[in-house]
């Protein structure tokens, strides 16, 4: 027996509905009430275990056992994340040419609303259809953009699954995200001493040239086929005509090769180091590993798993790895087996995010053969 067809004017409309809801990182509130009643309307029992800021959290959901089929064994978890980068505030989605993006003043929110809304019509599709399903939880996170926070403060134990599937993968759908690097935030504060720029100068140390005498000793961009570094922020000075006493930059890395990892935090660390040194000042070196790489082989069961899927769903399965995390990297240590696939997101964290309705759909598909036959 085929799958049942996704009504694809319905997907979009429930993906337009819910990137019209502003949901930055920490501010979750809204779209986890409407998702917490969108997942009792087919008789979800669904509750926000309030984890996040402002009475925001994880929504966890868990389908009823009544059409459930043992054959399928274990439940399975079906995961994406609430939450958006900036400038996403006042969303306004546009239809041209079977894509959707935002009208170019913000984010579209396809990371990570399309994996939602493709999720809520597997579920809406496969309850009508009748059909026997596979056990099934739900898990929508919040705070993903900031380190993964919902995925590492929700209780495991709410959930009857021990394997997840995290649709937030920007590559095209039929990619199994099977390796992912490790990468690990860096906070350089360094300090120097305050003198009159225009009068005395000589009396300053400024810690602003150490932090560029730092970065001008680091590699950046890509270091090699698995590693990368960058930085992101700096801030430092209070007024033009003031020799600056502090500075903050900020930085990353990640690899998938642990030695390489942390080689490269070494590296970035003693540059700091030397460039404080350099002008007679000093830093202070705050260093957090923000989410642990994972390597899944081809014949790993959910590896299989979501395979099988993707065929029987119209797409050709390949491997593939990113540079990028996901809830993924944060459910795997806590002793979740689970796997991140592709969703066709294009231009991600940028205002020329867009996505095709026919990938929205396509995903919903890959959910419903995920749950059943």
């Amino acid at each position: 027996m085929g799958l049942p067809s996704i009504d694809e004017n319905r997907v979009l409309a429930s993906f337009l509905e819910l990137v019209k809801i502003d949901s930055p990182t920490f501010a979750e509130q809204a779209i986890a009430a409407t998702l917490e009643a969108r997942l009792r309307a087919p008789g979800i029992a669904a509750t926000n275990d309030l984890s996040g800021p402002h009475g925001g959290g994880n929504v966890i959901g868990r389908a009823p056992d009544t059409r459930a089929d043992p054959a399928f064994g274990e439940p399975i978890c079906l995961c994406a994340h609430m939450d958006t980068v900036q400038p996403g505030l006042g969303v306004k989605p546009v239809v041209e040419d079977g894509i959707v993006r935002s009208d170019g003043t913000t984010i579209l929110g396809a990371d990570n609303k399309q994996a939602i809304a493709a999720i809520l019509e597997a579920i809406q599709t496969v309850f009508a259809s009748g059909r026997s399903h596979r056990p099934f939880d739900v898990l929508f996170t919040w705070g993903e953009e900031k380190g993964h926070l919902g995925a590492h403060s929700v209780d495991l134990g709410a959930l009857r699954a021990t394997s997840a599937y995290v649709f937030d993968a920007g590559d095209e759908i039929g990619t199994i995200i099977a390796e992912t690097p490790t990468a690990a935030s860096i906070v350089a504060t360094f300090h120097g001493r305050a003198a009159h720029a225009g009068i005395e100068p000589e009396r300053g140390i400024s810690a602003i040239q150490a932090a560029a005498l730092a970065i001008s000793r680091m590699r950046l961009g890509r270091i090699d086929l698995d590693t990368t570094a960058n930085v992101g922020l700096i801030e430092g000075g209070t007024v033009r005509n003031a020799v600056p006493e502090r500075a903050v930059v900020q930085m990353e890395t990640r690899s998938m090769r642990a030695e390489a990892f942390e080689e490269q935090v070494a590296a970035m660390t003693t540059a700091c180091q030397e460039g404080a040194a350099a002008v007679g000042g000093t830093v202070d070196i705050e260093t957090h590993v923000s989410y642990r790489g994972f390597r899944l082989t081809p014949d790993d069961p959910i590896v299989l798993t979501a395979a099988d899927a993707l065929r029987r769903a119209g797409y050709e399965a390949r491997i593939g790895r990113t540079g990028g995390g996901s809830d993924a990297n944060t459910l795997i240590p806590r002793g979740m087996r689970a796997v991140n696939l592709g969703t066709a997101m294009k231009d991600l964290h940028s205002v020329r995010e867009n996505v095709r309705v026919s990938d929205i759909a396509g995903l919903a598909r890959v959910i419903v053969a995920l749950l059943i036959r």
